[in-house]
């Protein structure tokens, strides 16, 4: 059995990549084939399509903070937070609950969600 590892991010960043790589041709602004004039608006439609695209795939790599994820953490179990550090793609929080022991919780650096 496989586990799906990506996230919606992830999924984000595919989606906008394969709508870039489809594209083919429908960026240039002369057809070979053609020697009339597009009109001035296709150019702004190709600035916009473009703009689009980048906006995708940098909302794709958006991630959370430290102290963002320290907030995850502390919002669903409480307590103090001692540390936070970087594990890869999630956050490492240590929290101080109130009864003294220690929580170690793992929160997703592109989702933002503790577990």
């Amino acid at each position: 059995m496989t586990m799906n590892t990506r996230t919606p991010n992830t999924r984000l960043l595919f989606v906008a990549m394969a709508l870039i790589a489809s594209s083919g041709n429908s960026f240039a602004i002369h057809h070979p084939a053609s020697d009339e004039p597009r009109p001035a608006a296709y150019g702004q439609a190709l600035d916009s399509s473009l703009v689009q695209s980048n906006l995708l795939i940098a909302q794709a790599k958006r991630e959370i903070s430290k102290s963002q994820a320290a907030s995850a953490a502390q919002s669903k179990y409480g307590g103090k937070v001692i540390n936070v550090s970087r594990k890869g793609s999630s956050y490492r929080v240590k929290l101080l609950l109130e009864s003294g022991k220690v929580k170690i919780v793992t929160v997703d650096a592109s989702t933002g969600k503790a577990r």
